[in-house]
């Protein structure tokens, strides 16, 4: 499997001490494309990829088909348990938390050196992390459309959230120094939706293999 997939899962469960605690009370469907201005236009992040996330310790990542790698990647996490599904080929690898916090965490931007809070902003919390931490506002965000962006500045990094007027998220962008690091266009943000055990328990028909720990 990719290594950007065994990255994830320490993303995933990894217990940040000073990370704000993305817990969504019911169920929540993301679906995100990266649109970084420097991305290739064929550049298989450019693809849509679809979270759902309940709780501390829930979430499901569906990736479209890689068709350059031969792959077709699945994460699903019931914390403290999680399972990487390639559903290309049927193989998968089941890795657990040892904890001590069983916490699924989605950082929006990762990377050495980024200062939170910007670092703490996850996929799924959106709205509550611009309520805590954005209070400047731009004008004019949705060229008519009703949009609202918020602005965070911390040192040379801007964080750039736009807001539809229900709260939910259109657009996400990280500058530092006046360059775009990276941009993330929503094509969907439903919150509430009817809860379904299904997505959080290994799929069928994929052979898993016991991978260890992430901690």
């Amino acid at each position: 499997m990719r290594g950007l997939m065994w990255g994830l899962a320490l993303a995933l469960c990894a217990s940040a001490a000073q990370a704000e605690v993305c817990a969504p009370k019911t169920l929540t469907r993301v679906v995100t494309r990266e649109v970084t201005p420097q991305l290739p236009p064929a550049h298989f992040a450019r693809l849509p990829k679809t979270l759902y996330r309940l709780g501390v310790g829930k979430a499901r990542v569906e990736e479209a088909p890689d068709k350059v790698q031969g792959v077709h990647m699945l994460v699903v996490i019931d914390e403290p348990d999680v399972w990487f599904a390639n559903r290309e080929d049927g193989s998968g690898r089941h890795v657990v938390d040892t904890g001590p916090t069983f916490e699924v965490h989605m950082p929006i931007f990762a990377g050495a050196g980024l200062p939170r809070p910007i670092a703490d902003i996850e996929f799924g919390c959106e709205a509550e992390f611009v309520r805590a931490h954005m209070p400047e506002t731009e004008h004019d965000a949705g060229g008519g459309r009703r949009l609202s962006a918020h602005v965070l500045r911390q040192g040379d990094y801007l964080l750039r959230v736009v807001l539809d007027p229900r709260g939910r998220p259109a657009e996400a962008s990280l500058r530092k120094g006046g360059q775009i690091l990276m941009s993330v266009a929503y094509d969907a943000f439903e919150a509430g939706l009817p809860e379904d055990p299904k997505l959080f328990v290994p799929p069928e028909g994929v052979v898993f293999v016991e991978a260890g720990t992430t901690k």
